[in-house]
This record gives C-alpha cells, structure tokens and sequence, in this order.
C-alpha cells in the first residue's frame, strides 16, 4: 500500500510554495489530459495546498487539475492562483458570488476534458499512485463506470494516522436493478464521489442539482450506467472534522453550505430528492420487465419518506408566511396552514381527508411495511409486547434511515430488556419509537436527547402519528465531559435508568484526544459527573477500529463488565456497572 507524503508543517496554509520540479506542460502528444480531476472550493486555505499537493504529485501526470471557487474570503484564491501561474496543468476558475456548493460541484464537471473524471475536496488527500491504479482498472474493464480505493478516514494533519472505513460498494452484479438496489442499501459516508468516473456516464447524468444528498443521488444514477470497481492497492484519504465534513456540522451549518442565502430553493428539500431518485429509477434505462420491480421500490420508499414530505410542506408554509408582505396573502397561509394541521390530526370530525384514499390504496401501503425486514422480524415480539400494528408501522417508515439506525438485531435485545424502569436515549431514531409503545402498555418512560433540531421534530411528529405520550425528545446540545463528548442533558432526568441506548451522534474530536473517544462515549463520564445510575447500558456499532477502544476505556476507568454480541451490522454489546 503507497504512502503519502505531505507538505512541510512548519510552512503555514497561506505561504505553502508550490510543487518543485512539477512538469512544465501536458505530454506532448496529447493536447487533451486523460484524466480530469475537479476541486470546488469555498474558504479552503487551511488545507487546500496540502490537497493540491497530493494531485500535483499523482505518478500518473497525464491530468488536469480544475480549481472553483466559490467567491471565498480566505486566501483560497492567492493559494490556488500560486500553483496555476507555476504548473500549466492548473486552471482556476472563480465566481464573484457564492453559489451554494452543489452547483460548485456541478461547475467543474461541466469545465472536465479528460476520459475520465473525479472530484477531490480541498480537504482530502490522494495517494501518489491513486490515479494511475484507477485508470488502470478503469481501462481494463469497460463494463465499470466507477472505481474507488480504499478510504482512510483522519482528523488532524497526520493521514497516516487514519482509519480504514469500509465502503462496502463494490457493486459488480450484471443485473442494473440489483445494483441499484444494493447501492441505495450500502451508501452510507459518500466516499465513491471522490472515485475515478467515466466521464462519458457522468456527461449522462444532471450532476449535482441544487438539493441536499444531490451527490447520492448521482451515486445512484452511475450504479444503473454501470459497476463498479473496488482498487484496494491504493488509498483515498478523507479528512473528518467539523471544517472539512458537513457529516459533522448542524442542520442549520449544512443549509447553509448548500444555500448561503435564504431563498425558495431551499424548500422542499425532500420533495427535491425522491424526484431525483424517481428520475433515475426511470431513465437509468432498465429493461420493461423490471419496470414493475422500480415503481415498487418508488412507492415504498415514498411511503416511508412520508412524514418527511409534509414537513418540507409545513416548512414552506412557514417561510411564506415570512415572507409576505400583504396582510392578505398573511391571512392566506395561515388559513391554508390551519387547514392542513386540521387534515393530519386524529381528533373526531365529520369528514377527514384521510378516508379520501382508497381502501385499495391504504392497504397496498399497510402491505410494502409489513413486507419489510423490520416488521418480520419483530412479528415474534410485537404481540408480547403489546405494540399495535400502527406504532410498527411508524417503526418501518423510519426503517428507511437504517443506514444510520440501529438494526433489527439491536432492536430485539433491546425488547427484551425494556420494562424494569425508565429509559435514556442518546439521540433518536428507531428505538425511540420502540421503547416508547412498549413503554406505553408497561408503565415507563422514555426520554430521548436528540443534538439535531430538524430530526427531533421529525420524531416528534412520529410520536404524535401512533398518540404515544411515553417519551419525551429533548433537544440537547453535544458537551465536552473531559475529552469525552456527549449531550448537555437537563438536570429534570432521573436519577436512575433501567436500560440505556447508547447509539447518539458521531462527531468532531477534541484537540489533542483520540479519534474514538469523543464518538458518542460521554454518558459513562456524564452519569459518574451527574451521580446518576443504570442497569444495563446498550451500546451499538461496537467495531474494532472505533468502539473497541473506547469500551476498553471504559472498562480502564469506570470498571464496567461488557456482554459482546452480534447484530447484522456488526458486534455491539451490553455494558452493566
């Protein structure tokens, strides 16, 4: 495996000096780079140099490198102005407003010459033989649309200090359905962005559109164009902090990083996204006999994302209203907003808009969730438990956002512990609905702490849909407990848990600690701090690379006893005092 080297530290981002000895012109015999590597860039200068360096030094030097920015206030351009007066193979396009980030994406795409195409971040890093391996993969297998190498995940200024993350999306199944269909189960951190793509597949597709996880979208429409290919022998190396990883940042930061100033594009950002992914379901040019198979994966997935929908609906009701400047068109909204809230309550009325639908079509969408992994799979339990069809039917509409969930096998050692007392639960999701009915028919409560304003209304409104009252979602911000993270939880809680859910946030570490402590491990520190207790503490995503190390903290410094088991998405466990 090829390491990598990185510019001198003690030159800071602003004076970093371009690459010496870097080739003068393109071969001679091309006019037109093999490759085209583009590199959007909005306030970058604390590392864009290091990012340029790692292109510029590629042993594969047929390439161009093609550098946006995005009207930055930093010394981004003098940086990046720097190395193009030096290499010819630099160009730097700039743009005199902010345009939003997908478009800055979608920018340098468009400006590529090259056969083949990437995107690399100003953040991130190439190992020097990254190209060259990509292209000869991509060269010997023309049924391949895409390649990736293995993704190191670093924090600070040491990429190899970095962690393998597993993409898991080698996907080289003949059939396009099945690989879509993989694809959309599989993507989790958007790494495959960063691949070598062919550019003729990307010149197929809209790019990015202005629209939040535009790019996994695109991810999806390349998985019909064709395979895709995993290079193990090179690596790409993803730099994971708040400045570099929207993964890591606010609701609130994210939106702004896709849309700097407040306008109506920024609404419906759910409706945006399954129109993207309808869009490439049915042009990614399937065969007429799977048809059926895709309009069946549209609904299901419409049905899940339906609380969704209607909030992107509320949330535009609320920006008019804003918005407007007559009294009139005031009083417009707020009667159709009230409207609306009248439509989607449960309260007797004479006519409700739900019995509007088709028996037909209510049971078609009762019949996609109990079609669904989730609801087999907790069939066995949810008599016992008393939960009703409605609540897992809930449960199966947030099975949609699995990939950041806990899965079923978590979900049912959880069942079988629940009911000694209350719960905590760090963040909310899917367990948060559990825990909830059930507590609802045996008598506790659940109060669940959530960092992410935008998801706790989601829940929130969840709650509502199955009228349970058995849990409370707490807005709580994240908190450092002495190196170790966690939320600012109220002082109200009580003073003793039966059972703890420990799947909360993944977010930037603290200077000088390292990378696994500050990954949701701070309730130890916080119940020793608070002089809170617990029966049993269960903890999900327990991997070697991140969470045993933590868990051997633990047991260093609280004395826990750790219970291992296994899920299908990996080892997790029960910790006891």
């Amino acid at each position: 495996m090829t390491g990598i080297t990185l510019p001198s530290t003690a030159q800071t981002p602003d004076t970093v000096a371009p690459t010496a000895g870097a080739p003068a012109a393109l071969p001679a015999h091309r006019a037109i780079p093999r490759v085209s590597i583009g590199m959007p860039v909005y306030n970058g200068a604390m590392f864009i140099a290091t990012a340029i360096e790692s292109v510029l030094r590629q042993s594969f030097t047929d390439l161009e490198l093609i550098i946006s920015d995005n009207a930055s206030e930093d010394g981004t351009v003098a940086i990046s102005e720097g190395y193009a007066a030096t290499d010819p193979r630099v160009r730097l396009l700039r743009s005199p407003v902010n345009r939003g980030g997908n478009l800055n994406f979608s920018r340098v795409a468009r400006a590529a010459r090259g056969e083949y195409f990437t995107w690399v971040s100003a953040n991130d890093l190439l190992a020097p033989d990254f190209i060259e391996q990509c292209v000869a993969t991509l060269d010997a297998r023309p049924d391949a649309v895409l390649t990736y190498g293995q993704t190191m995940i670093f924090c600070d200024d040491d990429p190899q200090a970095g962690e393998p993350y597993d993409d898991n999306m080698d996907l080289q199944d003949d059939d396009a359905l099945t690989r879509y269909r993989r694809c959309m189960r599989q993507l989790r951190l958007n790494n495959l962005i960063h691949g070598l793509i062919r550019n003729s597949a990307l010149a197929q597709t809209p790019l990015m559109p202005d629209y939040l996880n535009a790019d996994g979208v695109l991810i999806a429409r390349l998985s019909l164009a064709g395979k895709f290919v995993y290079t193990d022998r090179t690596r790409f190396y993803r730099r994971m902090n708040r400045f570099a990883a929207t993964k890591l940042q606010s609701a609130e930061e994210v939106l702004r990083h896709h849309y700097p100033t407040e306008r109506f594009a920024a609404l419906f950002q759910n409706w945006q996204l399954e129109a993207g992914q309808i869009g490439a379901l049915l042009r990614g040019g399937l065969p007429w006999r799977q048809l059926p198979g895709a309009l069946h994966d549209i609904a299901q997935h419409l049905c899940w994302q339906a609380p969704h929908l209607a909030a992107d609906v509320r949330e535009a009701g609320d920006f008019l209203m804003r918005r407007s400047r007559r009294t009139v068109r005031l009083w417009t909204v707020a009667a159709g907003m009230r409207a609306m809230r009248w439509a989607s309550t449960e309260k007797e009325r004479p006519v409700h808009l739900k019995s509007l639908v088709p028996a037909s079509v209510k049971d078609y969408l009762r019949s996609l969730h109990r079609d669904s992994e989730a609801w087999v799979q907790l069939g066995p339990l949810r008599e016992n438990r008393g939960m009703t069809d409605a609540q897992v039917e809930v449960f199966c509409e947030k099975w949609g956002n699995s990939g950041f969930s806990a899965d079923v096998d978590y979900c049912i050692q959880l069942l079988k512990l629940l009911g000694g007392g209350p719960v905590l639960e760090c963040g909310t999701g899917m367990t948060t609905l559990l825990c909830a009915s059930v507590g609802a028919n045996a008598g506790f409560h659940t109060y669940s702490l959530e960092q992410d304003a935008k998801w706790s209304r989601s829940m929130r409104r969840s709650l509502q849909r199955t009228q349970t009252t058995a849990a409370t979602v707490i807005d709580a911000p994240l908190k450092d407990f002495g190196g170790w993270y966690w939320y600012d939880a109220p002082e109200s809680l009580p003073m003793h848990f039966s059972v703890i859910v420990c799947d909360g946030p993944f977010i930037d570490k603290k200077v000088g600690e390292p990378y696994f402590s500050t990954w949701r491990h701070g309730v130890l520190p916080w119940l020793k701090q608070s002089g809170r207790t617990y029966d049993v503490l269960l903890l999900d995503d327990l991997n070697d690379d991140r969470g045993v190390p933590a868990v051997e903290r633990w047991q260093k410094e609280f004395g826990v006893k750790v219970e291992r088991f296994r899920s299908a998405a990996g080892d997790c466990a029960a910790i006891r005092p």
